[in-house]
């Protein structure tokens, strides 16, 4: 007889409050992000049923009769992979424009829909709340929310907690993911990679097809390893032609393809009429850490001996950390640099009212008012809008530099 295995528990995502929130005030409400990044599991466990259209018969059903088929479900109804048979979503519609109560639809698919011409019957009618994967604050259940007391100028720095993670323990957890097969798994490096990489392929191939996005997989993977060797950094979209070897005329649709299907974004420059010659250039993030060194090719061994990919993985694991709680929160994500290279700010968070917080990641385990020195500039020029000025650090203490300047372990985004 088979040994049976406990079911896993449940790990709580940030975006159940919020979810649940907009569930109470209209009647459908989107759930977008990556494939495989858990927007059915969390769907399922606030909906009785459930209408898969990656299954052929629903979906063909759905094309050929989106009314009768929706009628037909148990509610309040989760409609999964509503890209592989966007007729639905008129009949969703249909049905809250004849008074569907709030509360009685999850829509979920795996993309960024806020571009897609498909999304236009959800104008004005239901929410679209995003999942990422799992964030190290998720995984340890953490409750310490420093984007938010930063920007609120709240932050405690004696309840901050020493840190006992070195650089290779940073590296080891952006490997790992935050894939739920794998962040909630001990998958072994290898057998992670090959997940990741063919995770990446199946978005390349069969969720940019269902998203009628027209291009070749086995090219628009090249240009996603093209970006993954420049990630953290702003290159020219001729190097990623030349590298890509994809013609000047189509990469800008191979580039949108892969942020449709939400595996890369773009961080833009940060700009301001006080601040003169800042360079336009966005730089170039991936969603998913392990993913980026997947893609890469990238062992724990690699990054031992090169700086520059350690500092790329580094600053690209707290930016995946970061984003889904700027996104909660309504806030944005920016960099800065001028167009000598003279100044350089690796992250900017702006809320909705103004407010600044300016980040350094080092992967170092020391810091020092050198390091600072950008940060003291761009607290000078934006004065008090500027509510914090921080170097994330591989260190284990909580450091105080000049001019208000404070050095936080990585890890007290989570601890």
């Amino acid at each position: 007889m088979a040994k049976q295995t406990s079911k896993p528990q449940w790990v709580a995502r940030n975006i159940e409050v919020r979810l649940k929130s907009s569930m109470q005030h209209f009647p459908a409400v989107l759930i977008s992000g990556p494939r495989a990044t858990g927007k059915s599991s969390l769907a399922r466990r606030m909906t009785k049923g459930f209408l898969a259209l990656d299954v052929p018969m629903n979906a063909q059903a759905a094309q050929s009769d989106p009314d009768g088929l929706l009628i037909r479900q148990e509610f309040p109804l989760t409609i999964d992979e509503w890209q592989e048979a966007p007729e639905i979503l008129g009949a969703v519609k249909r049905m809250i424009d004849a008074g569907l109560p709030p509360g009685q639809i999850l829509i979920t698919g795996s993309s960024d829909s806020s571009k897609r011409k498909q999304m236009w019957p959800g104008t004005g009618r239901w929410l679209e709340v995003k999942l990422f994967g799992f964030t190290q604050r998720e995984l340890s259940r953490g409750t310490f929310d420093l984007v938010a007391r930063l920007l609120d100028g709240t932050l405690d720095l004696e309840v901050v907690p020493a840190s006992k993670l070195l650089v290779n323990d940073y590296v080891a957890l952006a490997q790992k993911s935050g894939y739920p097969n794998l962040a909630l798994s001990s998958a072994p490096e290898s057998m992670a990679a090959d997940y990741l990489r063919s995770t990446a392929q199946v978005s390349c191939s069969r969720d940019s097809a269902a998203l009628g996005i027209d291009v070749d997989p086995t090219k628009l993977y090249a240009y996603l390893q093209a970006m993954a060797a420049t990630a953290c950094q702003m290159p020219t979209d001729i190097s990623l032609q030349q590298a890509s070897k994809i013609s000047a005329p189509s990469a800008g649709k191979y580039e949108e393809a892969l942020h449709q299907v939400g595996l890369v974004s773009r961080i833009p420059a940060w700009s301001t009429n006080s601040v003169t010659r800042l360079s336009k250039a966005s730089k170039i993030a991936f969603l998913d850490t392990g993913l980026l060194m997947a893609v890469n090719g990238w062992s724990m061994g690699d990054l031992d001996v090169d700086g520059l990919k350690r500092g790329q993985v580094i600053e690209n694991f707290v930016l995946q950390q970061v984003r889904p709680e700027a996104e909660a929160l309504g806030a944005t994500m920016h960099h800065l640099r001028n167009s000598a290279g003279s100044r350089e700010v690796d992250l900017i968070i702006e809320d909705l009212k103004g407010n600044l917080v300016a980040i350094e990641v080092k992967a170092s385990i020391s810091v020092n008012d050198d390091d600072a020195k950008h940060l003291r500039w761009f607290q000078k020029e934006q004065g008090a809008r500027v509510k914090a000025a921080v170097i994330l650090y591989a260190g284990p203490h909580v450091v105080r530099l000049r001019d208000g300047v404070i050095a936080l372990p990585i890890s007290s985004l989570w601890a």
